[in-house]
């Protein structure tokens, strides 16, 4: 191990070795306070949670001169008069690399006598100790630690490299398993701010899911995905081994974007710039990279993806979105998961979240440059999706109208924002069809225990979905009058039928209910009743052909065991009354509001497709 020479290193370089021991030995935050007359008497801040821990760094390796106490002292002043007043102190800390005398205590401890809490002296011993502990970073700030990280990242790139030829798949892979583990481990040895775990996988790159890889929760501040050869490619996973990591030996990349004036790139890059706001698939070119060796990529062009970290809402309550009426109660409230924060250069926000089922996505850029907030309102594709679970969604929708007003709250709690009320909205008659169609789906889940789910809008047969509503309100105990001409059933007792010579009767028809949904028949448990008014029997016209369906087994009465008889009925009139048609959304115009946009960003087809639905079925 290299041996630290206190007395001839300069003051910044053991300043920023001692903050660096203290703060990747801390579990929890911290920081490193940049050197400057205006450091306020601190040089390092670990938080904990009961307070926060200040540290003043000299590099004074004797006995103190007069010079030097002036020096602490002028620190300490500096620390009670401007630090201690604003923060939750749970201590401070002298740190030299000199074990001091009681002499030297005793003049920190008067220096120190009206504080309020826990003062110390770190010296050599501590910090000797604190150093053997972390030999990685002795040798990365006094020794050639940096280039051993810079030989082992090297070795770690050649990792598939002279494997053994004509050897058994066995064999191979324990022999590529046994380098890949020696690498990684030979790397975490020689970088004391990062760790390495490296993968060697079959495939391509241009095959991999690789979005959805980078969207989940990970410890990871640099993932490389490298094509290696035709068949596999690398991912290797730079974590930092603490907090101040990041801000010890940070990652640093510059690109250079290009996109056209005007164009729908250009507006992602100053969302961005102003709010933070992810965006995807835009050209530039890699101009640098800084950091540990193994993430030095050759500069070059590409198309880059920027998305918001998940940590980001690690703190957040659970979040909903409340929607008020023009007297300021509660409408409808609709619970945000897979919520995502990110912030702009100067006060933008980028806030992004959707609704338990996904059918609706909301973004949010508050505090714009002109001091505008925008709303986009995102409808998702909800076919094959339960009616139950997507139902607060599209009613949420369909009652965003003129007046109404939008708020961001906790959960069951206060409201994060004020309202925001809506002006210049027409979203036409869509969305409250899309709610009819979805309520009537749930009220026909509650009668069946078939799995039910909401169909195509857009390949759906629009008899089909016309059933589906009169359906429901059959479910609902309503009653439906409609025109028809002829029904056929099966009679279980055929001679209590009325002779052919009697007037026009009254039969009551009791069946099962089955509805059509995705081009499948769903069965309701309720049956439907109907009373067939103002028809006639017809019954067959020659005896022999009746002669011989008696003598049929197969046509015999029901009381018999046999199959019943089939007979017509025909309708001479029929009632002319139509179900009523669907009510149509409200059409509203509504100026745009300066402080305010609602935008459909996107109109997903199964959302505008009803817009067709506005005018009733007849039947």
């Amino acid at each position: 191990m290299v041996r630290i020479n206190w007395e001839l290193e300069s003051g910044e370089k053991i300043e920023e070795f001692v903050a660096a021991l203290l703060l990747l030995r801390h579990p929890g935050p911290g920081n490193r306070i940049t050197p400057s007359r205006g450091d306020r008497g601190v040089d390092v801040r670990l938080v904990h949670p009961d307070g926060i821990g200040f540290f003043q760094v000299k590099r004074f390796s004797g006995p103190l001169t007069s010079a030097q106490k002036m020096q602490i002292r002028k620190s300490w002043a500096t620390f009670c008069s401007e630090t201690a007043p604003h923060a939750p102190v749970k201590s401070w800390t002298l740190v030299c690399p000199w074990n001091p005398s009681n002499e030297a205590l005793e003049w920190l401890e008067s220096l120190t006598a009206d504080a309020q809490f826990p003062t110390d002296w770190m010296g050599r011993a501590t910090l000797e100790t604190m150093a053997a502990e972390n030999p990685a970073l002795v040798e990365f700030y006094f020794g050639d630690g940096g280039e051993r990280l810079h030989r082992a990242i090297t070795s770690a790139f050649r990792g598939g490299d002279h494997l053994p030829d004509a050897v058994a798949a066995e064999d191979l892979l324990d022999a590529i398993t046994s380098r890949m583990i020696a690498l990684s481990t030979a790397l975490n040895d020689v970088d004391p701010f990062y760790r390495y775990e490296i993968d060697l996988r079959a495939g391509h790159l241009r095959d991999q899911p690789l979005e959805a890889a980078m969207q989940a929760q990970t410890d990871a501040a640099f993932i490389e995905y490298r094509q290696v050869t035709e068949d596999y490619f690398r991912v290797m996973r730079i974590i930092p081994r603490s907090p101040a990591a990041l801000q010890l030996r940070p990652i640093g990349t510059t690109i250079r974007l290009t996109v056209e004036k005007g164009s729908p790139e250009q507006e992602a890059i100053e969302a961005f710039r102003d709010f933070g706001a992810p965006f995807a698939e835009i050209p530039g070119t890699v101009a640098s990279v800084n950091g540990p060796p193994g993430i030095h990529p050759a500069p070059g062009d590409g198309r880059f993806t920027v998305m918001a970290l998940p940590s980001n809402t690690a703190d957040l309550p659970d979040l909903e979105l409340r929607l008020l009426d023009t007297n300021g109660r509660t409408i409808h409230t609709l619970d945000l998961v897979d919520v995502e924060l990110a912030r702009g250069l100067n006060a933008g926000v980028w806030f992004s979240g959707q609704d338990r089922s996904g059918a609706l996505t909301f973004t949010m850029l508050m505090n714009g440059p002109d001091g505008q907030t925008e709303i986009r309102v995102e409808p998702q594709p909800i076919a094959g999706k339960s009616p139950a679970g997507v139902l607060p969604a599209v009613q949420f929708k369909a009652a965003m109208t003129t007046g109404t007003q939008l708020l961001l709250a906790v959960r069951g709690g206060p409201a994060l924002t004020g309202a925001w009320t809506l002006e210049d909205i027409d979203q036409g008659p869509g969305p409250r069809n899309v709610a009819h169609l979805v309520e009537a789906l749930t009220d026909i889940q509650r009668h069946t225990i078939a799995r039910i789910t909401i169909p195509d809008v857009d390949t759906a047969d629009l008899d089909e979905l016309s059933a589906i509503l009169r359906a429901a309100r059959l479910l609902r105990g309503e009653q439906i009058t409609v025109p028809w001409t002829e029904v056929t059933m099966t009679l279980g007792t055929p001679e209590n039928l009325p002779p052919a010579d009697a007037p026009e009767a009254a039969l009551l028809l009791v069946q099962p209910m089955t509805v059509t949904i995705n081009g499948g028949s769903r069965r309701a448990q309720r049956p439907t009743t109907g009373v067939l008014r103002q028809c006639q029997t017809r019954r067959p016209r020659h005896r022999a052909e009746r002669a011989t369906r008696r003598r049929n087994p197969t046509r015999a009465c029901h009381r018999q065991h046999r199959r019943p008889r089939r007979h017509h009925l025909n309708l001479k009139r029929a009632a002319a009354l139509r179900r009523d048609p669907l009510p149509a959304a409200a059409h509203t115009n509504l100026p745009r509001l300066p402080s305010l946009k609602i935008v459909s960003v996107k109109s997903a087809a199964s959302w505008a497709s009803l817009q067709r639905m506005e005018a009733p079925h007849r039947h």
